[in-house]
């Protein structure tokens, strides 16, 4: 599954925002990067919206 596909997932989304509020540095670093391309898809979804309205994105 890609991760794209994950975001938009009830139980997925749950996951990666688990995993961006939890994270610090590098990591939460990586994963901000690796989401960032997938932001304009993310939009359009509501579990993507979720991950986009919260601030963790930015932690």
């Amino acid at each position: 599954m890609r991760l794209d596909q994950i975001m938009q997932d009830p139980y997925g989304n749950y996951v990666i925002q688990a995993a961006l509020s939890q994270s610090k540095g590098t990591l939460h670093s990586k994963l901000v990067e690796a989401i960032k391309p997938h932001m304009p898809v993310l939009r359009t979804s509501p579990y993507g919206k979720k991950i986009l309205s919260t601030n963790i994105l930015m932690k």
